[in-house]
């Protein structure tokens, strides 16, 4: 039987992934970083892991449960910087505001694959939003990096999730591939 490695994210619209790719581009030496290609840029709400084929049949039918009461919503984001912390960083990422809709979804994933005795990795800390722009290099210092005042960027972004996305990563060298595997509305 084969295994999955998949999280529940929020896919990003067009226009907002155009405004990240020119930060990346300007801001994004590939001397220092591994740039998240822009079509793979998403918000993550829950990963959860390896599952078997048959556990992907239960993780549709709670999207569907889990979108079907919910209307599309407002994400804002606000700052990229490097994290997810600023003084061992891995990351370079564009910080979201406290979303109590998300924090409230990852949550009732979470119920909702308790319930379906479907194993995943149990976050114990709060929802931060967050989309990864970069990858800091393997073998690169913390001392070699551009300084923060450089990377870190003031700006507010926002649009409105329409749906949730089942996706599947699939690790390789030059970084992780996203492979949409079901996709459910907001649509109350």
């Amino acid at each position: 039987m084969a295994s999955h490695r998949v999280f529940w994210a929020i896919c990003l619209p067009s226009e907002i992934k155009e405004k990240l790719e020119e930060y990346q581009k300007k801001y994004l030496s590939p001397e220092f970083f591994r740039k998240v290609k822009p079509d793979a840029l998403h918000l993550t709400v829950l990963f959860i892991g390896s599952v078997k084929d048959r556990e992907i049949l239960s993780l549709q039918v709670i999207g569907k449960q889990l979108t079907s009461p919910l209307s599309p919503f407002s994400v804002s984001f606000n700052k990229i910087t490097y994290g997810p912390s600023s003084s061992r960083p891995r990351l370079v990422w564009l910080e979201g505001e406290h979303s109590p809709i998300l924090s409230e979804l990852r949550n009732k994933m979470e119920q909702q694959l308790k319930r379906y005795h479907i194993s995943f990795h149990q976050e114990n800390r709060p929802l931060k939003p967050h989309i990864t722009l970069a990858r800091i290099r393997k073998g690169i210092s913390y001392q070699q990096l551009p300084p923060p005042s450089y990377i870190e960027k003031h700006l507010k972004l926002q649009f409105t999730a329409r749906e949730l996305s089942l996706m599947e990563s699939h690790l390789r060298p030059s970084g992780a591939e996203y492979k949409q595997v079901a996709q459910f509305s907001f649509l109350a």
